[in-house]
């Protein structure tokens, strides 16, 4: 009986009929990045991270040319603030085989780029100005150790963020570990942007 009844068990098990399981998806991404545009086709003008308190992660904030302010978990990519059907989806940026970053040269802009941190991290701080008369002048932070674009704005003139979500590759190689440094750290970088940030919480947390 025990013979019979393990046999029937294992051709259920085996049975090529049943529902397929739910597999594990292969692509993984090493962070996500804002959209260059919404679903309406505005275009992006800010992209900044919102400290969370703990245990809860990082936020991604991406505001867009129709006022559209979309909000993210930064670790998960699901959506956490905006409007359903304006805000996208996050892009999935995989792991990238490069040992270190450095500014995007950008066409009709200047470029001056400095060492920073962001968040605790080290990275490089690119300043862009438009060759143009009365152009803008956009300001991009990127992480050295993946090449993500974690903080960009408009500082003067109006326009669209031009800065792409991924740093140039300078050196290929094993992809460094993040820097983290101690948080006072933020301050060479981040104190011009906590103003907006808490205005966006403000706007925009349901407390």
């Amino acid at each position: 009986m025990y013979c019979m009844f393990a046999l029937l068990f294992g051709l259920a098990v085996a049975d090529p009929t049943g529902p397929p399981k739910a597999r594990r998806s292969n692509a993984l991404c090493d962070f996500y990045a804002c959209p260059s545009t919404d679903l309406q086709g505005a275009a992006l003008v800010s992209v900044f991270f919102l400290n969370a308190d703990p245990p809860n992660p990082l936020e991604l904030a991406c505001e867009y040319t129709d006022g559209s302010n979309c909000l993210y978990n930064a670790i998960t990519s699901q959506p956490v603030g905006g409007v359903s059907n304006v805000c996208p989806p996050l892009i999935c940026v995989p792991q990238q085989a490069c040992a270190s970053y450095n500014c995007p040269v950008l066409t009709s802009y200047t470029l001056s780029e400095f060492p920073a941190f962001y968040n605790g991290e080290l990275g490089v701080d690119c300043v862009y100005t438009s060759t143009a008369p009365n152009g803008n002048i956009p300001n991009c932070f990127y992480s050295t150790s993946n090449g993500q674009l974690q903080d960009g704005a408009i500082t003067a003139g109006g326009g669209v963020l031009p800065c792409p979500f991924i740093a140039t590759c300078t050196s290929t190689g094993p992809s460094r570990r993040r820097a983290y440094v101690e948080l006072d750290g933020r301050a060479l970088h981040g104190a011009a942007r906590a103003s907006k940030a808490d205005d966006f919480e403000d706007a925009y947390q349901p407390w």
